[in-house]
């Protein structure tokens, strides 16, 4: 019976060891044996919509994409022109901090 090199036997024990640290053993087995990572892409076209991965199509993670910028966007008070106003509900009721007005408005963005 073949009996495997002591190479495989010393990387199967050093599971969590860095790949700096086994130099001196065959790295490219080990690299081979250690699980792989897989990263996302990068998403220059549907940005903050990536999250949702090949799923719903580009024109509706367009649609969405844009919805969302408006929304995260600091949004300017109508009565004193600052950037703090605050949505108090989620149907699109708005309250300035600095001039405590409240008003109804848009659901996502004023």
């Amino acid at each position: 019976m073949l009996r495997k090199p002591p190479v495989f036997e010393v990387l199967r024990n050093l599971k969590f060891v860095k790949i700096s640290d086994t130099r001196k053993f065959a790295t490219r087995e080990y690299e081979a044996l250690k699980p792989k990572k897989y990263k996302m892409v990068r998403t220059k076209k549907v940005k903050s919509t990536g999250r949702f991965g090949v799923k719903y199509g580009l024109r509706v993670k367009e649609k969405i994409r844009l919805v969302e910028e408006k929304q995260r966007k600091k949004q300017v008070c109508p009565f004193c022109s600052k950037p703090s106003l605050k949505r108090v509900a989620s149907s699109g009721i708005w309250k300035c901090k600095k001039c405590g007005k409240k008003f109804a408005s848009n659901a996502y963005y004023v």
